[in-house]
């Protein structure tokens, strides 16, 4: 037996706007709705929007709209995926949100309790003509190649893009993959399950997201599957559709790994791969440099090379002074022959 009820929608909360987008401008996020809440949408007049379902149901659909509204109101962009998200919560009777034990940002000093910073909304201007280049080579092609130096902004550059093209709709979900490879050195058996252990190689990509969505959202995004972490070896058999995928510190992928990597490229998306060729840690099978030089050419496959450091002036110097373009240095001073002493007459 169903009830018919109502909810009151205000434009100051945007609920009102909600509700429009769930009926009419969007109408297969209120059919997913509908499914995932065992719920039935009447009509949106007299600002309210009214609903039937079971009696017992009826706090779990109010909690349900709250939750996505709240999240609709922080501008993120909605998806099916965030309705099942925000459904499986409510029948879990948990509130929205990341939990303690699922939170991946990798935090490693006890700042784990303390509450949120607000987030100011990130604007993003290119620094050099090489990031310039970079945001129209993605804009333009389906796969595109970042090479340079740390501290260019190529994984930046590709993250911006990324979330700007998720907020207009152009796609639905961000995958960011990172080969899970040690820097020279061995770190040795990490505890924890499979998501701690990937924190350590997915940090800097935490540290990028942070700074341009902020942490709740991020938590959130990452928790709905907006956002998705994993390491090169794991995307096997799958195909990502609707969706931007990132390949950063990509030197440190095999020849093998990068194929299997470009060719997970669905229907709709897009793909950058970015890393510095002359940084790599497995010398021998590189795939980064190979890939980039054997697409060349190839319809829809983008290149830039990045080369100014826009990090602490300091880091340029060493840059250039690590690959040689600095003034070699002086030769080390002859030292003149000893004379050979003077036969002595005999006696």
């Amino acid at each position: 037996m169903t009830a018919r009820y109502d909810i009151q929608l205000d434009k100051k909360d945007k609920s009102a706007h909600f509700a429009y987008i769930l009926l009419q401008q969007r109408p297969e996020l209120g059919k997913a709705f509908e499914k995932n809440f065992n719920v039935t949408f009447g009509q949106n007049r007299g600002g309210k929007l009214s609903f039937e379902t079971e009696p017992a149901n009826e706090q779990n659909v109010r909690n349900g709209f709250n939750t996505l509204l709240r999240q609709f109101a922080e501008g993120t962009f909605m998806t099916r995926d965030h309705i099942s998200a925000a459904s499986r919560k409510q029948g879990k009777g948990k509130s929205y949100g990341y939990g303690n034990d699922n939170n991946l940002r990798g935090r490693f000093d006890n700042s784990a309790g303390r509450p949120y910073k607000q987030h100011t909304p990130y604007k993003f201007e290119a620094r050099t003509e090489g990031q310039s280049k970079l945001i129209e080579a993605i804009e333009k092609n389906d796969v595109t190649f970042g090479l340079g130096p740390a501290g260019t902004g190529k994984t930046h550059v590709a993250i911006v893009k990324a979330v700007e093209m998720l907020k207009s709709g152009e796609i639905e979900k961000i995958l960011l993959a990172r080969p899970a490879q040690e820097a020279g050195e061995k770190l040795g058996y990490l505890p924890g399950d499979q998501r701690q252990k990937l924190d350590p190689y997915m940090r800097p990509l935490y540290d990028e997201l942070t700074k341009v969505i902020g942490a709740q959202n991020l938590d959130r995004m990452m928790e709905d599957g907006t956002i998705e972490l994993v390491p090169v070896g794991l995307m096997r058999g799958r195909t990502f559709e609707n969706a931007f995928v990132i390949v950063d510190e990509a030197q440190n992928c095999t020849r093998e790994q990068t194929k299997m990597a470009l060719t997970r490229l669905g229907e709709g998306s897009r793909m950058v791969l970015t890393g510095d060729p002359q940084q790599t840690d497995i010398v021998n099978d590189s795939g980064l440099l190979w890939a980039s030089e054997k697409l060349k050419g190839v319809e829809g496959i983008g290149y830039v090379t990045l080369t100014k450091v826009v990090r602490h002036p300091t880091v340029q110097r060493i840059v250039d002074a690590l690959e040689g373009k600095s003034e070699e240095p002086a030769a080390a001073p002859s030292v003149p022959k000893k004379k050979p002493d003077a036969p002595q007459p005999p006696k």
